[in-house]
């Protein structure tokens, strides 16, 4: 970057000799570096780092070699200084010590100071514009720390955040409630008759949080400050938000055609906006989803290596033979034709007879007839859901062309048993262990020793631990005495005797059954 060779060619050059020579490079460079949403301050604030580092490393060298003057040097102490130099050109800058932190305040504080339209939001409002250090009273920067202007205010940024989290509450409540009967049955009616109230809800949300968004790109901008709103990715998700409210309220005032149904249907993204209002899940996110997407896609193709041999193997099986006539008195596929009587249960205690095609097919919604259904049948099987229905249907097999009958192959259901096993416990598992340590490594428990940990588990134990509660005074009174010590003694004859009166009696409670004799229920009645 210019700036960057001009402070390692001359060290000496002044900021108010570059503003001629830097100020279309940087304008051309910020709005590159914008479309990638980077900070154009990071490449200014490395050079200055490492030259001011740099500088005072190769003091600190020169000061010790002047003191062994006369003397041998000590060439060790040389290499590591070498290496300490070297060092602070790739690691120091990432190093978040005082003296960077203040360091690099002072740095932005010069390049905000030499080029004034950085910090300025929407080229309009500077930091000492008066609606700008009001509005940022009232919202947190959306990226970093302020160099120039206003602190939030606690008092007026907690209503602001307020305000604004019940407003999302109530929008998400209220788009529940619009069910899609509803605005059937309002479309039903006549214009004069149609209730406009979700209407002027939508309107005034709109509202709302187009204010909100205005206010905080008058803050800290909109996209090319040091804090502006779309740096922060999830003020990305909050804009999209925003822009599908407005295709929403369009979309209402065109015809019910079906590009305005697709339009509305974005009113399902309204609930996102909690993500950023709710620092939990936000970090649950991005915990998950963004420091730990890679790792999921290596479970995922983990999986991928059990789903498929199971898939080929299931389909080499079981291809063909799942299909069954829906009148179970046919025997084979050369029957199953013409039409059968089928009896129906009527309100009346009497029974209707129906006439209905008898139809050769698979079940309705799995089969093994392609790798691609077994695929997915088998990845629907992982989640625990409809696997039964499936082995039943494998069980029933009693050969190709021939109709199903209960129980003819058995032993086909040892196939699912152990896909079940092998899928739910160990996939699953696999995502959850995944998820596990991407929190442990976002919290730092996973970079702990081993000592360190069984440190934190013991302090947790004992956190748990509770002193008895005891009387202050042991009772004088001989009756209240032996009570008080019989109910205190965990080891003495009266506690074993309850624990086997405790137990005896869950014992008779599970032994009862729905046909047993009058005289067993009596007796365990009495018992």
């Amino acid at each position: 970057m210019h700036v960057q060779e001009t402070y390692q060619e001359d060290d000496s050059i002044e900021f108010g000799e570059m503003r001629g020579t830097y100020d279309l490079i940087y304008i051309w460079n910020r709005i590159k570096r914008a479309l990638r949403l980077e900070d154009d301050f990071g490449q200014f604030k490395l050079a200055m780092l490492q030259r001011r580092r740099s500088s005072n490393l190769e003091r600190s060298r020169s000061e010790q070699s002047e003191s062994k003057a006369g003397g041998k040097e000590d060439s060790s102490q040389i290499r590591l200084l070498d290496s300490t130099i070297q060092d602070s050109f790739v690691y120091r800058p990432a190093e978040a010590t005082r003296d960077d932190i203040l360091e690099r305040r002072a740095l932005k504080r010069e390049f905000i100071t030499m080029h004034p339209m950085y910090d300025k939001s929407l080229w309009v409002f500077s930091p000492s514009n008066r609606f700008r250090r009001w509005c940022q009273l009232l919202v947190e920067p959306s990226r970093g720390e302020r160099t120039f202007g206003t602190p939030p205010s606690e008092t007026l940024s907690s209503i602001f955040i307020v305000i604004v989290f019940a407003s999302v509450v109530v929008n998400v409540v209220l788009t529940a409630m619009n069910t899609p009967v509803y605005q059937k049955y309002q479309q039903s009616l006549e214009p004069s008759q149609r209730s406009k109230v979700y209407g002027y809800t939508d309107i005034a949300f709109t509202i709302i949080f187009s204010i909100e968004f205005i206010v905080r790109i008058i803050a800290d901008g909109f996209l090319f400050t040091p804090n502006a709103y779309l740096l922060n990715p999830w003020n990305n998700l909050d804009f999209f938000v925003l822009l599908t409210l407005y295709i929403a309220l369009f979309a209402n005032l065109s015809p019910s055609t079906g590009w305005s149904r697709a339009f509305r249907a974005f009113k399902a993204l309204r609930a996102l906006r909690l993500i950023n209002l709710l620092p939990s899940i936000k970090e649950t996110l991005d915990a998950i989803l963004v420091a730990g997407f890679p790792r999921m896609l290596d479970a995922a193709a983990l999986s991928l290596c059990l789903l498929i041999p199971f898939a080929l193997y299931g389909q080499n099986v079981f291809q063909g033979l799942f299909y069954s006539c829906n009148d179970n008195g046919v025997l084979d596929r050369g029957t199953c034709i013409g039409e059968s009587q089928q009896t129906m249960s009527a309100p009346q205690p009497d029974t209707s007879l129906v006439y209905m095609p008898r139809v050769w097919a698979n079940p309705y919604v799995y089969s093994f007839d392609s790798f691609w259904a077994a695929l997915l049948i088998l990845f629907e099987i992982v989640s625990g859901e409809g696997w039964v229905n499936v082995e039943i249907t494998s069980m029933q097999i009693v050969g190709k062309n021939l109709n199903s009958q209960p129980d003819a192959s058995q032993l086909n259901g040892i196939f699912f048993m152990v896909y079940n096993v092998a899928g739910s416990v160990f996939v699953l598992n696999l995502f959850l262990g995944v998820v596990i340590e991407n929190f442990t490594k976002r919290n730092g428990t996973a970079y702990l020793t081993v000592e360190q940990r069984r440190w934190l588990d013991l302090k947790r134990l004992l956190r748990q631990v509770r002193p008895s509660k005891r009387p202050k005074q042991v009772p004088q009174d001989r009756i209240r005495k032996w009570c008080f010590d019989r109910a205190t003694d965990k080891r003495g004859w009266f506690y074993t005797a309850m624990t086997v009166v405790i137990v005896l009696n869950i014992g008779v409670l599970c032994s009862e059954f729905r046909t047993e004799p009058s005289q067993a229920t009596e007796i365990k009645g009495n018992v």
